[in-house]
């Protein structure tokens, strides 16, 4: 009876230990996809950012292009759009100026305390806290094709378009 025992806290000790290293690693690839998306947004490198990008944010953000075209009396489709981006031309690239010109990297990167947020199979988040806010924004992450992918849309959209009021109030 006591050697059983004894098996039980060592296989509990040891499977405890490698859940724990597992869970370390997967927390830094949550938290290194989502570095390198803001890392590479700041520095211009677009392809990159874009890489990161969760594939319901890719299709929210053509979707929010295509629909802004509409207003402006543009004759394009969303795949046209989706073209362009595929691409990463003129087009990709003033997307993203904009983008950036209207998103402070560094209050990001610089000015704010990142923390775990909860970890599943397939999402997790992370709690960025701005040292100004009351109230810490959820970036949601989502594994994709085995890699963690920033879910700027699903953290930031609000019924299907870019709410920038709110993205202000929580950063």
């Amino acid at each position: 009876m006591h050697k059983i025992f004894i098996f039980l806290f060592i296989f509990c000790i040891i499977t405890g230990t490698s859940r724990a290293e597992e869970n370390s690693g997967t927390i830094d690839l949550i938290l290194s996809s989502a570095e390198n998306f803001f890392v590479s947004l700041s520095d211009g490198e677009y392809e990159t950012s874009w890489d990161l990008l969760s594939e319901e944010s890719r299709e929210r953000i053509i979707d929010d292009v295509y629909r802004s075209s509409l207003k402006m009396n543009k004759k394009t489709t969303k795949d046209d759009i989706s073209n362009k981006f595929v691409k990463r031309g003129v087009f990709f690239k003033t997307y993203w100026n904009s983008f950036r010109s209207t998103f402070d990297t560094a209050m990001v990167l610089e000015h704010s305390r990142w923390n775990m947020g909860y970890i599943e199979k397939e999402k997790a988040e992370i709690i960025i806290s701005y040292r100004k806010s009351d109230q810490p924004a959820r970036l949601k992450m989502l594994r994709e094709n085995n890699k963690w992918k920033v879910g700027i849309a699903e953290t930031f959209f609000r019924k299907k378009r870019w709410n920038w009021r709110f993205y202000k109030e929580y950063l």
